[in-house]
């Protein structure tokens, strides 16, 4: 699946329109998959922890040689009450590493992005419960760094900035509901981490 999006750039005619595509994760195609009939396989050397509905509410593999705080590793998936798959993600070495998914409780996606090694890294995209985009931003090694948007729940936007290595930099627009623009700001340029 393709999200696409369309914008004039502040202080443009309607002639400079610009086009984004970013390409969705699987899971962002729709509702989440199927609860707790889905396989869970633990990787070798792990043994599995916890229980699925309607046992339990969460399973997780661990490494029973490992210090406590090291311990999770593989695959991750978490339930809410009525048996709603309520996350996915994995673990390395006690650490969040590689794809991380939310959703609602009505099903639809409510977060997903990527770990590495305990940080976030590369882009997070955040819904509201109608299945919409609320905010997107990227990291890198867990530190926001990249474009950053916002947008309201009927699908416009909100705010459009970029983060260089967590400070907010270059040009930041703030808009009405309506489309307006309400603001705009300039910030320094970073070229690398202080």
């Amino acid at each position: 699946m393709v999200v696409s999006a369309s914008f004039n750039p502040v202080g443009s005619s309607g002639a400079d329109l610009v086009s984004l595509s970013l390409p969705l994760p699987a899971a962002s195609a729709g509702r989440g998959p199927s609860q707790a009939e889905k396989e869970f396989t633990c990787p070798p050397g792990t043994e599995r922890a916890g229980a699925s509905p309607p046992q339990g509410y969460e399973v997780s593999c661990e490494r029973p040689d490992a210090p406590a705080n090291a311990r999770r590793e593989g695959p991750l998936r978490a339930w809410y009450e009525d048996g709603t798959l309520a996350k996915e993600g994995r673990y390395r070495a006690g650490r969040p590493h590689g794809p991380f998914t939310e959703w609602h409780r009505n099903g639809k996606l409510a977060r997903e992005g990527a770990f590495v090694d305990g940080e976030r890294d590369g882009v997070w995209r955040i819904y509201y419960e109608s299945g919409r985009l609320e905010e997107e931003h990227a990291y890198l090694r867990g530190e926001r760094h990249g474009p950053f948007a916002t947008f309201y729940p009927g699908g416009r936007r909100k705010a459009q900035g970029r983060y260089c290595h967590g400070a907010q930099c270059g040009t930041w627009v703030t808009w009405a509901e309506v489309g307006s623009v309400v603001g705009e700001a300039r910030y320094e340029e970073v070229r690398s981490a202080p």
